[in-house]
């Protein structure tokens, strides 16, 4: 049964496909928590997923996931190692190899949600690819297009992607057109401007970055005491606001202004803190919640410091990096979401 549905999820895209001409490898999104699967159920449905599209069309899958994702499903037992990997792993300097899943490398890497396109409003996604050809469709043209000159390099490191920005036109999901451009791996677009700090402002009080969280040996398919998964991000941040900021916090709650809230997953904390009366700004301070709300990464964090100049936050977390584990990391403001206040 589940095979069929793979099969048939799949003819669908595939007629979807055969409306368009390839010039790179069909891509499927996995990123859904799909709960109610296993490692090897999930695996299965992707294997038969991707031999149904490569039956009828020839082109290899490229699978598109995240490093928590992966490590949350003890990397699919390594069935998926040789499906090429499509990895969004942002607000690092360099993408790492998931700890799970048996890749040996990494053919596309997205770096950042926070990216900017001219005729574009708002923010985009942005990617670099080891090469061009590792992204080509077989059946796509023979001629790529026209290469811009290379900037000229300024270290070993900078000649050692390609460059790829990602322009949506038409409607669907298929209708996308690629523009590549060889140039440095460090040209990032513009950030957007950010409000100037306030004159000499006073250095943060900074945590005691510990793994304290008591349940770090739990099940994490067991419910904790808040009414979360033990080990999730959710959990460990519950566990932080109950113990550090002294909030008798739960999944299902009365805030400060009297109304009900359910906070679920990560990408609703910011929805639910407005709606039971707690700040949520763009503004970090030590103690505040880090939240991300695109997508289904569904995360949050623990603001342990925050840099002086306000641009940098150091922050606790539970299953970002370390499958169910603890892990501590410096963030740019600018690539967090919200700030939710607890103690204001």
């Amino acid at each position: 049964m589940l095979r069929g549905k793979a099969e048939k999820e799949a003819q669908n895209f595939v007629e979807k496909l055969k409306q368009h001409q390839l010039d790179l490898m069909p891509v499927l999104d996995l990123e859904e928590k799909n709960t109610d699967m296993t490692a090897d159920e999930i695996a299965d449905w992707v294997l038969a997923f991707a031999e149904h599209v490569k039956k009828e069309t020839g082109e290899q899958v490229l699978l598109y996931t995240f490093p928590a994702y992966i490590n949350r499903f003890n990397g699919f037992n390594n069935r998926l190692k040789d499906m090429p990997l499509w990895l969004a792993h942002w607000e690092v300097d360099e993408p790492r190899l998931p700890a799970t899943g048996g890749w040996e490398e990494i053919t596309y890497w997205q770096y950042t949600d926070k990216g900017s396109v001219s005729g574009i409003m708002g923010n985009v996604d942005m990617d670099k690819a080891k090469s061009l050809e590792a992204l080509k469709s077989k059946k796509g043209s023979d001629n790529p297009p026209p290469e811009e000159p290379p900037n000229p390099p300024q270290s070993p490191e900078d000649d050692k992607y390609w460059h790829v920005e990602l322009i949506a036109s038409g409607s669907g999901s298929v209708n996308i057109s690629f523009q590549f451009k060889k140039g440095n791996s460090d040209k990032e677009p513009a950030p957007s401007p950010e409000p100037e700090p306030d004159p000499d402002p006073e250095p943060e009080p900074k945590h005691e970055m510990i793994d304290d969280y008591p349940f770090k040996n739990n099940n994490p398919g067991d419910v904790d005491p808040w009414v979360f998964y033990y080990r999730e991000c959710v959990s460990f941040v519950a566990w932080r606001i109950n113990n550090n900021l002294g909030i008798p916090f739960t999944n299902d709650m009365t805030g400060p202004n009297g109304k009900k809230g359910h906070w679920g997953d990560g990408r609703h904390w910011d929805e639910t803190a407005r709606q039971i009366g707690y700040k949520v700004t763009r503004t970090p301070k030590v103690g505040t919640i880090a939240q991300w709300n695109k997508g289904n990464l569904n995360h949050v964090a623990f603001v342990a410091e925050v840099s002086s100049d306000q641009k940098t936050v150091t922050v606790e977390e539970y299953n970002w990096d370390v499958r169910h584990g603890y892990g501590t990391r410096q963030v740019p403001v600018d690539r967090i979401d919200n700030f939710i206040h607890f103690k204001e």
